[in-house]
């Protein structure tokens, strides 16, 4: 990412209200880029994000993975390592859970990694809400229609 464009991201962040211990960009200007972003849930409840920055971002949309707590599992112990659409997410790797925040269609340039912090934020009040209920993440946050899965 250009150092102009992540200076913008970093003031986005702050803006949002997120202070420094909070997020961290890795191996910026390298193919491996990324965010690590920690949060508390209104639960309590401690995850940590890693937000994957495709080389040429922000022309691509990131991916997110949880990489804390590892793996998250369905509320009957199930795997969601497994792209599902019921359950938001895309094919994981490395034993983290890869979250659907957006369609790679409705993604552009003017979009901020403060947004798909702010999306993935949502994702995981739902996945604590799926925990207690058993309901479907996808039967609360509804796919984008761009997407064609639905």
């Amino acid at each position: 990412m250009k150092n102009s464009r992540l200076k913008d991201e970093i003031h986005l962040l702050k803006q949002d209200g997120y202070s420094d211990n909070q997020f961290r960009f890795l191996n910026v200007g390298t193919d491996s880029e990324c965010l690590m972003f920690a949060m508390r849930t209104n639960s309590g409840k401690a995850y940590t994000l890693k937000i994957e920055i495709p080389s040429d971002y922000p022309s691509s949309l990131p991916a997110v993975y949880i990489t804390n707590p590892k793996p998250i599992k369905t509320k009957i112990g199930g795997s969601m390592l497994e792209a599902s659409s019921d359950m938001h997410t895309l094919s994981g790797k490395d034993g983290c859970v890869r979250i659907c925040h957006l369609s790679p269609y409705s993604w552009s340039p003017r979009k901020s990694l403060a947004q798909v912090v702010m999306k993935c934020r949502v994702w995981i009040e739902v996945y604590e809400s799926h925990l207690i209920t058993g309901e479907l993440i996808g039967n609360i946050l509804k796919h984008d229609t761009n997407t064609g899965i639905r």
